[in-house]
């Protein structure tokens, strides 16, 4: 482009970048390869200003499988422009989500098998808390139909002594095993026996050996004698007594339950009741073995239950894309990926030079509106400074009717403020749509001239 006037006198703008900027330099500058700056952009943008997608191609590198290759730009070969890029992280992140995903899926299929699992207990939940609640009373009950007693047994002055209380009677209850201790020393020689007569042998009743086990020798380790009450047991008259000692012994009274017990508990009993008897119907479904298999299932698999629990959002959210998932897991797509993470780096550098690209465009956008704006409207640059045109202000100029202005002589008319005095003060003139202007003297004539930049830059832009 030439110049169409002396540097001094040239449009000039202010870059943020670069800072002051001859527009004919700039527009010089910008028109690469004999091709006007509007050209070279529609290489890269469409009509409305977007970035043309048909320019970014990319490829599977005929010549070397599972390499990447792209292309910027219009090419009329096919096999020409295409640069192959790598990226090597790119490969373990695929891997990463294809576990992340599997992850997910797990979980899914965890949740869904709890879900199936714990529905039983789940539709009776409220059941089960009440039998929950009441679980110690129903212990309670329980703890008076069997089990096994224990009993230390000693011997001192010719008697047993249970509790520090020598011949102290005892209860029993049917479906009990009580089991007395006679490992003490004290017991050697003294053999525990049981009659339905008082003081047994020595009283003329026999020994009762019905359900009584004998471990070990009385007064050595680990011995014990054992005693299951059931109906064999009488339960009119029952004693305990010493084999080799008269008297030694004292009365047994067998129960078929621990009636004082359940009378002591007997809110807690009228409690559970209430509230067992109308949910029987679900505790007998619980009572299922295959519920309670379930059940032991659940409380097995409780650690995982939590763990999904916690992450019930992130796992929904997974499920809401488990086909985007699925498809990114094929093995093609996967390829693919693998593909595009070892070009990745070529990409970037594509990107990161994106913003030199849009900066061009704005500085030329800048530069067009700079000379050829439209007259009397302002327009805001890239900057956001607001301006007139070149032409605007040329045509201002215009309008004026003449493009010089001089100033001949010296008026000295008394008591005009505006008129130019030879006295040493200052003195002000107004030129009214000249637009930039400069002032110049003849000295030969006393002539001085204002010249006005608009007018020149219009007659130069046409």
């Amino acid at each position: 482009m030439p110049i169409t006037r002396p540097t001094g006198d040239q449009l000039r703008f202010n870059s943020s970048v670069n800072g002051e900027i001859i527009l004919d330099t700039y527009l010089e500058d910008a028109e690469m390869g004999g091709r006007t700056l509007g050209d070279l952009m529609a290489d890269i943008f469409d009509a409305n200003g977007d970035y043309r997608s048909d320019l970014f191609e990319f490829r599977e590198d005929p010549a070397n499988p599972g390499m990447f290759q792209v292309r910027v730009g219009s090419f009329t070969n096919n096999n020409t422009g295409w640069v192959t890029i790598t990226f090597t992280d790119f490969a373990q992140y695929v891997a990463d989500a294809l576990a992340y995903k599997n992850a997910a899926e797990a979980a899914k299929t965890a949740a869904e098998t709890a879900a199936t699992t714990v529905a039983p207990i789940t539709a009776n939940l409220d059941d089960v808390l009440a039998v929950a609640n009441s679980v110690t009373s129903i212990n309670a009950v329980a703890a008076q139909l069997e089990g096994t007693v224990n009993i230390a047994l000693t011997f001192a002055s010719g008697n047993f002594v249970i509790e520090s209380t020598a011949n102290k009677p005892l209860t029993m209850l049917k479906a009990f095993t009580y089991e007395f201790d006679v490992s003490d020393n004290s017991n050697a020689g003294n053999v525990l026996a049981f009659s339905s007569t008082s003081d047994g042998t020595h009283g003329g009743g026999s020994e009762f050996t019905g359900n009584v086990t004998r471990t070990g020798t009385p007064g050595t380790s680990g011995a014990k004698v054992s005693i299951l009450i059931n109906d064999s047991t009488p339960d009119n008259s029952f004693h305990y007594y010493c084999v080799g000692t008269s008297g030694a012994g004292a009365s047994i009274t067998v129960k078929p339950h621990h009636i004082d017990n359940l009378a002591q508990i007997s809110a807690d009993i009228t409690t559970t009741a209430t509230t067992v008897a109308p949910a029987i119907d679900d505790v007998t479904t619980l009572a299922v073995p295959a519920n309670l298999t379930a059940i032991t299932d659940v409380k097995a698999a409780l650690p995982e239950i939590i763990v999904v629990d916690t992450n019930i959002a992130d796992i929904n959210t997974t499920a809401q894309y488990i086909a985007n998932i699925n498809t990114v897991s094929l093995t093609v797509n996967i390829n693919a990926i693998n593909n595009v993470s070892t070009n990745m780096g070529a990409v970037t550098n594509v990107n990161s030079n994106m913003g030199a690209v849009q900066g061009a465009s704005d500085n030329a956008d800048d530069a067009k509106k700079y000379a050829t704006h439209t007259i009397n409207q302002q327009f805001t640059d890239s900057d956001g400074n607001t301006e007139y045109s070149a032409k605007h202000y040329a045509a201002q100029a215009a309008s004026v009717g003449q493009a010089f202005t001089v100033i001949q002589g010296d008026e000295r008319t008394t008591g005009d403020a505006n008129d130019v005095v030879a006295d040493g003060s200052s003195d002000t003139l107004s030129f009214q749509g000249l637009g930039g202007a400069k002032v110049r003297t003849q000295e030969g004539s006393d002539t001085v001239f204002i010249d006005s930049r608009a007018v020149a830059m219009a007659v130069a832009l046409g």
